[in-house]
């Protein structure tokens, strides 16, 4: 992709939270774009067939290094041609779109995962397309210990000290809010109406990938109530979880109420809400 002057139109279409109308086939399913997943399926199959061929016809690697490139292809032959697959499921694509000189086009990125009687592999393939040609850049591949649905279920075994602290600060920061609307609403504070969308927002978010525990930070954004959570895609991606600091409803509380008590009643129920997700929630 020219590094010039691109037009990107970035489309992260792991947006798959939604069901189809038929209320079991996930609306990737109809998203994804069909000339681009034919190719990738015709690709991973003729790597495990080790019809390299084919594989040369469909792919265009000259970017890459030779030798890599080969030991990458035989390792995936290897992977892919110890069992016949059971299922072969698209999880997820991006796409660019971008515009330079030589004309239009665009890379898709699809995720597949793959299912074996004994176990799994994750393999995601790039593909460029051009006004005459579609071809595959590139591939990644990564053997799973279980499921990609069930590598990213909710759940709070093995997780660190850390992210358990995280999970309770996503659950303190809102109720905290929350107490403070009710304070506000019941108050005689002036300008009461800015006061509440003053205290709505948490300001400056870090995020948590709940599977990895890896975190970001985004120093320049507001979070309704203070938290979030979310997937960014279907089940077979993980959990994403956001909170911000309640500045205004601190700065509220500081200046026409009482800080501290309100603090103690959002921990209490904030612990409250924990025991029973730890009950609940294996």
């Amino acid at each position: 992709m020219s590094p010039g002057k691109p037009k990107l139109v970035f489309l992260v279409l792991l947006v798959c939270l939604l069901v189809g109308c038929d209320g079991k086939k996930p609306i990737i399913q109809t998203l994804i774009p069909k000339d681009e997943d034919a190719c990738a399926r015709r690709f991973i199959e003729a790597v495990r067939a080790g019809d390299y061929p084919t594989v040369k016809q469909i792919g265009d690697f000259s970017k890459s290094n030779s030798d890599e490139t080969a030991r990458g292809l035989r390792d995936f032959h290897e992977l892919l041609a110890r069992e016949i697959p059971i299922s072969v499921e698209t999880v997820g694509f991006n796409a660019i779109y971008n515009q330079s000189g030589a004309g239009d086009g665009h890379k898709t990125t699809l995720l597949y995962q793959i299912k074996f009687p004994s176990g799994w592999l994750a393999c995601d393939v790039c593909l460029d397309r051009k006004p005459n040609s579609l071809r595959v850049v590139g591939t990644h591949f990564n053997p799973l210990p279980n499921s990609l649905e069930a590598i990213n279920r909710f759940s709070l075994k093995g997780k660190t000290p850390g992210q358990y602290a995280f999970l309770a600060a996503c659950i303190a920061i809102p109720i905290y809010i929350l107490l403070t609307l009710i304070v506000c609403i019941r108050s005689q504070a002036p300008r009461k109406w800015a006061w509440l969308l003053f205290i709505l927002f948490g300001i400056v978010q870090v995020h948590l990938d709940w599977t990895s525990g890896r975190m970001g930070l985004d120093p320049f954004s507001f979070l309704l109530l203070g938290a979030s959570a979310f997937r960014p895609g279907m089940s077979s991606f993980p959990w994403i979880l956001s909170c911000g600091f309640p500045l205004g409803a601190t700065v509220y509380l500081h200046r026409f109420h009482d800080v501290a008590g309100v603090l103690k009643v959002a921990l209490v129920l904030t612990a409250i809400v924990l025991i029973v997700m730890f009950l609940k929630v294996t």
